[in-house]
């Protein structure tokens, strides 16, 4: 599929017209600004482009001290909320924080309402029921009706028609806040809703904590007492309730009176996700980070008290909460590597946002412009873009990633892409339509209005003509600035590409009419997308019984089991994406071709109703088919095949309208899955050890509960066994004084557990806990050595296959694959598989590459452009560690 046809459809869902250029070797055109950067001008863009994201790492400013403080100062005034009225108490702080706004002394969380959120995480009975309704004439809006018996407790918060009030909630929890600001509030409240640093989450480690049973929630505590938590009646606290949510302004003596804001967004959370989003369905099963999408849409929502801007027209205003989705966008967010090219244009354009919000720009001066008059003017500054925006516009382009994603994100490419970023975002000022990135006709420049008012046109037109100013100075200086040599790591990783493509396209294809050429690979790998895809489904109908809102086709007449309903399902939500992918390269050929454009538009029109026909015809025929209704469709593998089988039979069923739709849907999806299907092992690997882990966590969790086992004997035990949580409690306790304390949060209670260590007089204990770790490491290195050689073994075969298929080409594929293989190092930021194998977490991507042995330096490459992902950092949280731990409710604080 061309690019030309990815950027008229992006241009179709943005409402505005974004550049037309993309990401090659070579000068890029913006359509926007009509500049040109030659390659030369890319090249030095790229070096001051990573100047600025690092000189922004390395601030020496420590904000650590802040943060803590301001932590515990919140969380205090949540309990303090939560002993006054405990329908507003929250046993979770989630952490929207973002590095850069620490630094500067602005933090923001989220205050989960525990007795209105679905899944709620509240001990009481009786708890309210919630059901979502939402408005088709407001994306992005929903209103909270409240069920059952217990909604009488909510009664003054509802309207007539029971509605919850967005408005009465948020100055209730305003109040208990102001209240709890003013004077001490008596500890009152049970011990399962006590304060630990692992409370304070972020939204993505509070979604997998709460899929876990109570049982399986650890929170790391100091055993040694830090002090009462802060009294708010120590600083000056001054409480402001606006639009959106609460403000708080801190005054902190200890640092020089520093003043810090901390906005506090008040949600309630909804383990479902809002049925009016085209996300996560119109991205391609084909898409490389098909996975990544599809898995993240299964983290749930949050209506907050947000309203809608005040030129929308709606009814009963105050009952409509905003939707946000903070899990999903933190998956996104952490999906790439730091130092890997999604990620770095992300920062830098956050880097550029401040610099021009701030209304300076150290890095760069501007240039001065033609007919200005001498003298001292003030500078401009950016008045509507934000950083959702920002992050919009870049979400965007990692969605049309291009025929060929690994190459369009090569690490040559980043001032490519902030450039087309910055120009698209000109265009969408110029419009003043944005498109959110998960709902439909939802204008992101409206949603983001500061205090809920629409900006003045002269707000635009001032964004966008300060977007061009910089642009056109960064052409301008771009030519004389200085290049520095490449660094070392950017080049092994553009040469491991050229090399990955070269045995990419060497790789045997299967031949036999068998399952339509899929090698085994290929069926397990679309086998794992189906399975994220019906669990997204699942997600989606928690709450609606409606569950043909994901597909534009008819509901059908008749009954069908559930297996081959999860099959029609898929049928038509492939059949869909096909469509609609389709037809606007049609619609844009006979606009080209044609002059008769009413004829052309009612022959489009009629032969979208025969495809719309054929569908629900063929769809007639698989829920008729007994053979199919036989079969063990709950297998996915078995679901798999019986979809191809069902999707080529459409295409020779009927060859007028379903086939030119199809065929080039199923040939994307055929290279794809070639191309991606080598990661299958990896990838359920990670599965299999995050799986276990949390298992075996919460053995030991059961076992501590009912006191079958100590603390202190069980983590020595598991330790000994070669199991990751139970040895990252160990380092957690040797770095924090040898002291820990565990507090475990079953349905009823909680227990703590204090874990000291002596060591002038617990010399024995210290000689068992050496010698568990020891054996620990020692089954881990025996794991670690049976799975390098199964990957040489892989590479083995792999390289004889090629070698009986091919000939001069396939021999140079080999060489340079023996070249670049188990000798190259990688290290902190080589990234160069971040694009073709993107549809997997990172933390999966480490299965064949940690090696314990210090003279390899902890890290080395193997060849694959994919496991260059990987870094120190995120080998120290892999996905068994990761699961276990953050489950627990900590990241890397605690002791062990």
């Amino acid at each position: 599929m061309s690019v030309y046809y990815k950027l008229s459809s992006f241009r179709k869902r943005m409402g505005c017209t974004p550049s037309g250029s993309s990401c090659k070797k070579g000068s890029i055109r913006l359509m926007t600004t009509k500049l040109t950067f030659t390659k030369g001008q890319l090249c030095n863009l790229n070096t001051y482009f990573r100047k600025l994201v690092d000189e922004a790492q390395n601030d020496s400013s420590n904000a650590f001290a802040i943060e803590a403080i301001v932590e515990r100062l919140v969380q205090r005034l949540m309990r303090s909320a939560g002993n006054l009225d405990r329908r507003f108490s929250s046993m979770f702080l989630v952490s929207l924080n973002e590095p850069r706004r620490i630094k500067q002394g602005r933090f923001e969380y989220l205050l989960r309402i525990d007795a209105l959120s679905i899944s709620s995480v509240s001990p009481e009975q009786g708890r309210s029921t919630v059901c979502v309704e939402e408005d088709a004439s407001l994306p992005g809006f929903i209103r909270l009706k409240m069920l059952g018996v217990g909604a009488e407790v909510w009664r003054e918060y509802v309207d007539v028609a029971g509605r919850l009030r967005r408005d009465l909630v948020k100055a209730k929890l305003a109040n208990l806040l102001a209240t709890a600001i003013k004077r001490d509030v008596g500890d009152q409240t049970n011990d399962r809703i006590c304060v630990s640093p692992g409370q304070v989450v972020d939204a993505e480690i509070l979604d997998k904590i709460l899929k876990q049973p109570d049982h399986c929630r650890i929170f790391y505590g100091s055993a040694v007492s830090d002090g009462p938590l802060p009294e708010p009646r120590n600083h000056r606290v001054a409480l402001i309730e606006d639009s959106g949510g609460i403000l708080l302004r801190i005054g902190l003596d200890k640092f020089k009176a520093r003043e810090v804001e901390v906005r506090l967004l008040i949600g309630i959370g909804v383990s479902s996700w809002p049925t009016l989003a085209d996300y996560p369905q119109r991205i391609p099963l084909y898409h490389c980070d098909a996975l990544l999408h599809y898995t993240a849409a299964q983290s749930g929502m949050y209506a907050v008290v947000v309203g809608p801007y005040s030129g929308a027209r709606c009814e009963n205003r105050a009952t409509l909460w905003r939707v946000r989705v903070p899990a999903a966008e933190k998956i996104m967010s952490q999906h790439y590597a730091a130092d890997s090219v999604p990620a770095l244009t992300e920062s830098v354009l956050l880097e550029i946002l401040y610099e021009l919000r701030e209304g300076r720009t150290l890095h760069l001066p501007m240039k001065p412009k033609a007919g200005r008059k001498n003298g001292p003017s003030p500078p401009d500054r950016l008045r509507v873009v934000s950083r959702h925006i920002l992050r919009t516009v870049h979400r965007w382009a990692l969605e049309r990633t291009g025929p060929d994603p690994l190459t369009s994100w090569a690490p040559d490419t980043l001032s490519c892409h902030v450039l087309l970023a910055l120009d698209e975002l000109v265009a969408a000022l110029k419009c003043q339509s944005l498109r959110c990135y998960f709902h439909p006709r939802c204008n992101v420049m409206l949603q983001c209005a500061r205090g809920g008012m629409a900006y003045h046109e002269d707000s635009y037109v001032s964004d966008h003509r300060l977007l061009e100013s910089y642009l056109e100075t960064l052409h301008y200086r771009s030519f004389s600035m200085t290049r520095d040599v490449p660094r070392p790591l950017d080049v092994m990783e553009n040469e491991l590409i050229v090399r990955w493509r070269d045995i990419i396209a060497a790789l045997p294809r299967e031949t036999s009419n068998e399952d339509y050429g899929y090698s085994q690979k290929q069926l397990e790998y679309f086998s794992m997308i189906l399975e994220q895809v019906l669990r997204a489904k699942n997600a989606l109908l928690q709450n609606y019984p409606d569950n043909y809102s994901y597909s534009n086709f008819s509901e059908l007449s008749y009954c069908m089991t559930e297996q081959v309903e999860n099959l029609v399902f898929l049928l038509k939500l492939i059949l869909t994406q096909a469509k609609n992918q389709s037809y606007p390269m049609a619609n844009r050929k006979l606009r080209m071709n044609d002059h008769h454009k009413e004829s052309k538009k009612r022959r489009h029109c009629n032969t979208s109703s025969q495809f719309d026909y054929s569908v629900g015809l063929l769809i007639d025929v698989i829920a008729r088919d007994r053979e199919t209704a036989n079969m063990d469709l709950e297998s996915f593998p078995i679901m798999t095949k019986i979809l191809l089988q069902w999707l080529y039979f459409g295409m020779d069923y009927d060859r007028k309208f379903l086939e030119p739709i199809l065929r080039p849907y199923l040939n994307n999806l055929f290279n794809s899955l070639h191309e991606h299907g080598w990661c299958v092992t990896s990838w359920k690997k990670g599965q299999e050890v995050y799986a276990s882990e949390m298992q075996s966590l919460s053995i030991f969790c059961k076992s501590v509960i009912s006191e079958e086992i100590s603390p202190a004997n069980g983590i020595v035990d598991y330790l000994s066994k070669g199991w990751r949580w139970a040895e990252n409690m160990t380092k957690m306790i040797e770095r924090s004084g040898n002291s820990l304390r565990l507090i475990f949060l079953p349905r009823d209670r909680a227990i703590k557990y204090n874990l000291t260590f002596t060591e002038n007089k617990s010399l024995s204990s210290f000689s068992t806990w050496s010698k568990a770790r020891s054996v620990s490491k020692i089954v881990r290195k025996k794991s670690i050595h049976y799975r390098i050689t199964e990957l040489f073994d892989f590479l083995s075969k792999l390289q004889g296959s090629i070698a009986s298929t091919e000939k001069k080409g396939s021999a140079r594929s080999r060489r340079s694959f023996a070249t670049g293989g188990a000798s190259g190092r990688v290290g902190n930021g080589a990234t160069c598989g971040q694009r073709i194998l993107s549809s997997f977490e990172e933390d999966h991507l480490l299965v064949y590459i940690q090696f314990t042995d210090s003279s390899l330096q902890t890290e080395t490459g193997i060849g694959f452009p994919g496991f260059c992902r990987a870094s120190v950092a995120r080998i120290s949280r892999a996905a068994n560690h990761r699961g276990a731990s953050e489950t627990a409710g900590e990241r890397d604080t605690g002791d062990a």
